[in-house]
């Protein structure tokens, strides 16, 4: 909450001092939503969040639309998916892709909450580094876009993929699921090819 919710305050408190025009906010796309009513998600389901983590994006996300109320600081917010792509680090909680990668080739053993079903949409870093430039160079006739390929794939999923791509078979443990995860997260992205985002790669070719 300190660093997220209060942090992003305080940057949009100088903001309106510095007369800064617009604010492109990185929300989550994976969490925000909560567990989906429907699939693909639409940006207009319904927003109750699981985990502390998509509690604050939702809470940034409101106080983004009370300062444009307020002080008219623009602001475009983008849900993402599960980006994966160069440069992510192997070592850290997040980005199960390069995660899983990492532990498989340093011969690490993966550990998975769950039997592996849990399906997320996963789509290639470049796509969501379009998506930001597109917004920031353009007006925008929504507040609120899911970025992301469109497509759920399970972990397991991920760990056939992995197979295929190295030819390695991964070591994996399974854990008791958790509360927090949402089963199944596949964001409806029509409203963001309307807008020339492109959002399509899922894996390269794998998928």
């Amino acid at each position: 909450m300190e660093s997220n919710v209060v942090g992003t305050l305080n940057l949009l408190e100088k903001s309106v001092k510095k007369g800064v025009k617009k604010i492109v906010f990185a929300s989550s796309g994976g969490t925000v939503y909560g567990i989906p009513k429907s699939l693909p998600i639409p940006e207009t389901h319904q927003t109750s969040p699981l985990c502390s983590y998509g509690i604050t994006k939702l809470t940034i996300e409101k106080y983004l639309a009370l300062f444009h109320r307020l002080h008219n600081l623009d602001y475009t917010i983008l849900r993402a998916g599960n980006p994966y792509g160069e440069r992510q680090r192997i070592d850290s909680v997040q980005g199960v892709v390069t995660v899983f990668l990492g532990k498989r080739l340093l011969n690490q053993t993966i550990n998975i909450w769950g039997d592996g079903s849990v399906a997320r949409d996963y789509f290639y870093i470049s796509d969501l580094v379009s998506a930001f430039v597109r917004v920031i160079e353009s007006d925008t006739k929504s507040k609120i876009y899911n970025i992301a390929g469109g497509r759920a794939r399970s972990l397991n999923d991920i760990l056939s993929v992995i197979r295929e791509v190295t030819g390695l078979q991964p070591v994996v443990q399974y854990m008791p699921g958790r509360k927090l995860d949402v089963p199944v997260n596949c964001l409806d992205i029509q409203l963001a090819r309307l807008f020339a985002i492109s959002c399509a790669a899922i894996l390269g070719e794998y998928f």
